[in-house]
Formats: structure tokens, sequence, C-alpha cells
């Protein structure tokens, strides 16, 4: 389950998923202000244009900034994430959206008002999911007690570690949420996302791999529990967004595996041979992890750039939008033999 922003390359991603992908990757989708929309429905619209009318859930991006006040999409987002009476306010909107499955946040709540959010998100009939966060939720053993008397069939809990360089960290606290929520509702389906995409990239000279910790700390939380219902997330290989300034990306091209991402890069300052984009690509398709036959629209990108022909990726933005739409496609087939999904691809970026 991947759990995706509400931005420019995270939904173009999306949008050029093959549709049998997105059938069956259930995202969650933080909601914040569509670029230069003027009301928050533009966000539902985008998420739509991408996703189609398929069933979502709804959470809430909870690190776009929230000094943004300027529009009206922004103090519409600045009201339910975070207002008076935003869980109101948000649970208006979400029951707007046909296709929006609710979330309940232990972010700012006690437990005794994440009840009564679970109790109203359940009145529409939508099922609830129960949003923790590892930065904002002080989780404690109450959260089983809070989850006693419903079915396993009316809600979900999705656990979100945020960004680590190392995810396996947090095993323990993932662990210890499970046991809590586990201990009230045996068959509770949990999510354990985090992402782990790396932030500096200068240790990077040639095609390198990087392993995916959040396939990592998934499996090491799974191995201490005998239950099904336990479900890998991630954040599609994006991370969350940032006020810090970063100097401009040189050029790269990022690849996606199951288990890892494959990095092409080399640049170093006063050096003459240096990559740009197109020799990033070719050297990760004359690499090893390239496959035989491309399969999505991201690696049609690379191919195009290699190549030289229309359409190639030259910036960092088209850089992560192709590497997304190959995570997200990797991780809907994880141990699975993926197959050419014959989807036509929108050239144009």
């Amino acid at each position: 389950m991947p759990s995706l922003c509400v931005r420019p390359s995270e939904m173009r991603a999306l949008e050029e998923l093959p549709e049998k992908d997105k059938d069956v990757i259930f995202p969650y989708i933080m909601l914040s202000p569509w670029v230069g929309s003027s009301n928050l429905l533009a966000s539902i619209n985008r998420i739509e244009k991408s996703y189609g009318s398929r069933t979502f859930i709804l959470g809430i991006d909870r690190y776009y900034p929230k000094e943004k006040t300027k529009s009206d999409a922004q103090r519409d987002f600045a009201r339910i994430s975070g207002g008076e009476n935003h869980y109101r306010d948000y649970l208006d909107f979400a029951k707007s959206v046909e296709q929006a499955i609710p979330c309940a946040f232990l972010v700012g709540a006690n437990y005794e008002s994440l009840r009564h959010q679970i109790d109203a998100a359940l009145k529409l009939d939508k099922g609830v999911v129960v949003s923790v966060d590892r930065y904002r939720s002080n989780v404690t053993e109450e959260l089983g007690a809070v989850l006693e008397g419903l079915d396993a069939d009316q809600f979900g809990v999705h656990i979100c570690g945020g960004w680590s360089n190392n995810p396996l960290f947090d095993e323990l606290w993932f662990t210890d949420c499970c046991k809590f929520i586990f201990s009230a509702v045996e068959k509770a389906p949990i999510v354990l996302s985090t992402t782990s995409f790396p932030k500096l990239f200068d240790h990077i000279s040639g095609v390198e791999e990087v392993p995916i910790g959040s396939r990592e700390l998934f499996k090491a939380v799974s191995q201490r529990f005998n239950n099904e219902r336990l479900i890998y997330g991630d954040w599609g290989s994006a991370k969350p967004r940032s006020d810090e300034t970063a100097s401009p990306a040189k050029p790269r091209i990022d690849y996606a595996l199951g288990d890892k991402w494959v990095i092409a890069r080399r640049w170093k300052k006063n050096q003459e041979n240096n990559w740009d984009y197109a020799d990033a690509a070719a050297n990760l398709m004359a690499s090893a992890y390239w496959p035989r036959e491309i399969s999505v629209w991201g690696e049609m990108r690379i191919q195009q750039t290699a190549h030289g022909l229309a359409f190639p990726i030259d910036s960092a933005p088209s850089n992560v939008a192709a590497r997304i739409n190959i995570h997200l496609h990797q991780q809907a087939n994880f141990g699975v033999t993926i197959k050419d999904t014959d989807d036509p691809w929108d050239d144009e970026f």
C-alpha cells in the first residue's frame, strides 16, 4: 500500500501506472492543496485523473506548511487539518468524496477523542482507517483498548514511520504498536509504512544499489507475528515535504526493483567525465539491473533519455516521476514475474 502526496510527480507517476496495477495498490493519499488551485476539490479531481473512480484512503499531509493560507484551498486545508472543529470538517469533506475511506487520527488527540472519531467515521458506512504517526502520536497500550469491540472488517490501522535513513531502527516501536492492536482485535489489518529513499547522493559514482529499508522493516516485524493481516506499505519511493534548503540536484537516473533502488550518477566538482541525464540512463541500461523488456512508462522514459529521443528525463521532477512509477509497479507485482503491460503511455511530462 503506497502512501502518496498530492504532488505533481506522484500524481503523474500514478496516472501512468498500468490499469491492472491501479486495481491492486489501494493507496493512502495524503490530502493537501493542489498546486495553484483555488479550492480543495481540485486535489480530488487530480486524484481522480490519476486513479479513476477507485477507492482510496483519505489521509492528511501533515508535512504541508501550516503557514500557507493565501488561497481558499489552503485555508480550507488548514481548517480540516488543524482548525477548531477540524475532525468534523475533515469528516464532512470525506463524506463528500464518494470513493474516499475516512481516517481517524491519533495526532493531537487523546484516546477518548480517537474513539469518538472512529465511531463518527463508521456512521458514514465506509469503514475507517486509524492513522498512527511515529512522530506525532503518543502510542501506548491504550490504543488496543480503544479498538476493543470493533470488528476486523470495519477498520484498518495505518502506521507511518515517515522518513528514516534506516527504518530498522524503529522495529521495536512498530512491533509494540502491532502488539497493542492485535491484543484487542486479533485479525486487524495493519499497514506498516516508512520511506528511506536517500537524501544525499555525493557518495555514489557509477551505478549503485540502495536497499529499500521499508522492505527490511516489514520483513523483520512480520517475522515476529504469525498474522497474515500485516500489510506492506511505503511512500512510493518519495519523501515527505521539507523546508530544508537544498542545492540544485545534479543529473542522475533512479530505477526501482522489488527490494532495492538503483542509482546511476557520476558527478564531482571540477571533474571532466561527469554524467548528464543521457549518460546516466545509458549506463543504467547497460547494467545487469536493466530488464530485458520494458514494462512501464517510467522505464520508457529512461530508454528515451538514453537514446536521445523526444521527451527525455531532463530534470529532477521528471526523474522522480519516472522512479515512482517504476517503484509502484514493482511493489504492485512484488514476488510476481512482471510482463509487458501493453498499456498506452503518454510521452510528454
